[in-house]
């Protein structure tokens, strides 16, 4: 699949007021891009809130607890190898604040989850739409080509439209990639330009927007992900208990 642009979009004001409302997103003047998320989110379950705060005190109780454990070895069980105390010390900080920020990453994946469950998969609906009419009034005025590509720019276009708004990082997660080309929606998508040549701008506009709906719900999926824990809750225990019995 290319990504080479040859027709040429833009997304005006305009386009993004109607997709608003289209959509139900409310924006307020002067509120901050992630004030205006939550607000959107409203009384929607916020899985990723409650992993991200559990998960960072969670290792924060554990790894620091192991550390006042190795205080006390130090200064009442005779303790001598501080050392040892002070790569405690430096371990437990850095899984500490590494299963921070990890958990910040699944909070923010989870945040781009709800806002394109309640409104970008509207959004991309009408889009497709919109897309296709722009492609054919284009095709047909320039005698210009299509390539797969101009859905990808055409969406990159519409997400820089929501960036003044929403956290630049969630948008991100909401546009598209090139997927597989084996996949069900490609194959779909395959049919798009016998679509527009035919006419049948319906089929074209359904083909587009399962290829997105698609596409980002397959890297949200992947992100959604806390197997992390696998292998750092496990690897932090080993190296502070390790640690702990010979200072």
């Amino acid at each position: 699949m290319t990504t080479e642009k040859t027709l040429p979009f833009t997304i005006s004001e305009e386009d993004i007021k109607v997709l608003t409302e289209i959509s139900g997103l409310v924006f307020e003047p002067n509120t901050s891009a992630w004030k205006t998320a939550f607000k959107n989110i409203g009384d929607t379950e916020l899985k990723g809130l409650k992993y991200a705060i559990g998960i960072t005190i969670l290792f924060a109780l554990v790894n620091y607890a192991l550390v006042i454990a190795g205080i006390v070895k130090i200064f009442f069980f005779g303790g001598s190898e501080w050392k040892g105390f002070l790569l405690m010390l430096v371990i437990g900080t850095v899984s500490t604040v590494f299963a921070g920020y990890k958990s910040y990453n699944y909070l923010t994946v989870d945040i781009a989850r709800i806002l394109y469950e309640k409104f970008f998969h509207k959004i991309y609906q009408f889009a497709s739409r919109m897309l296709v009419d722009e492609m054919t009034k284009q095709m047909q005025a320039n005698n210009a080509s299509f390539h797969f590509g101009d859905i990808f720019v055409y969406i990159g276009e519409l997400c820089n439209g929501f960036k003044k708004f929403l956290p630049r990082f969630v948008i991100r997660l909401l546009e598209i990639k090139a997927g597989e080309e084996e996949s069900d929606a490609f194959h779909k998508l395959a049919a798009l330009k016998s679509n527009l040549d035919n006419g049948e701008n319906e089929k074209a506009a359904d083909a587009i927007f399962t290829y997105i709906d698609w596409s980002v719900k397959l890297q949200l999926e992947e992100l959604l992900t806390l197997s992390w824990l696998r292998w750092l809750i496990p690897l932090t225990l080993i190296l502070m208990l390790s640690l702990l019995a010979i200072i």
